[in-house]
């Protein structure tokens, strides 16, 4: 094993690989990526070849997959191994909101944007939610639910026709709307918050694309 040096690789779901450091097996001196220095560290039993991965101070932000690769060559990998981080505390039902788009007599249905599932504040991140629609139910995995500041999960799912109501292990939101101002109160300013953020987020990713593929063009003409 002191033949060969040794690096470690993490990759995240959905995301590339990431080079976390490496060690020299015959010095035991190791390097590490600029923002893998503090947590982690590598160790190394010879007699039984076997190298280590210390992680200290977990969070959910390294739930990842875990390769250690031969350095310089990387043609022999480890199988890999999955670490999942849960965020500590009991587990908490999700409160689900509807949200469409409001119907103007001179509005094109067209020009209206989708509706969407609005799934907040549940853990852990397990379950499945459920979109009922005109031609019946969608049953979609929150795997791309993201972790909020009270250590609960948020996601959103967006349909380009009408939910009639979703729900997620036992908890159901709808689409029915209140019809005269006296009876909004702040839990409806909650939901038109929700409803900003994520036209906010909709709008955003769309800049972000149309200046993408200005520059691109750019790039082949000039």
């Amino acid at each position: 094993m002191t033949n060969n040096g040794m690096s470690w690789i993490r990759q995240k779901p959905g995301k590339g690989l990431e080079w976390i450091g490496r060690i020299d097996t015959a010095t035991t001196v190791a390097m590490y990526a600029s923002s893998f220095q503090s947590r982690f560290s590598f160790t190394q039993d010879v007699s039984s070849s076997t190298q280590y991965l210390q992680i200290t101070s977990l969070t959910t932000e390294d739930s990842a997959v875990y390769f250690c690769a031969r350095l310089h060559t990387f043609d022999y990998w480890g199988d890999g191994t999955t670490v999942t981080v849960t965020p500590a505390g009991p587990d908490v039902s999700a409160t689900l909101f509807v949200l469409s788009p409001l119907k103007g007599e001179k509005v094109n249905t067209d020009d209206l944007g989708p509706d969407v599932c609005l799934v907040t504040g549940f853990r852990p991140k397990e379950g499945n939610i459920t979109i009922n629609m005109k031609d019946g139910p969608v049953t979609v995995s929150p795997t791309s639910a993201v972790l909020s500041k009270d250590n609960t999960y948020i996601t959103a799912e967006f349909r380009n026709e009408t939910i009639y109501s979703c729900e997620m292990n036992g908890a159901i939101g709808n689409n029915e709307a209140d019809d005269v101002c006296r009876n909004i109160h702040p839990e409806k300013a909650k939901l038109n918050f929700y409803l900003l953020l994520m036209n906010g987020v909709r709008v955003v990713f769309t800049k972000a694309l149309a200046f993408s593929t200005v520059l691109t063009i750019r790039g082949l003409l000039f």
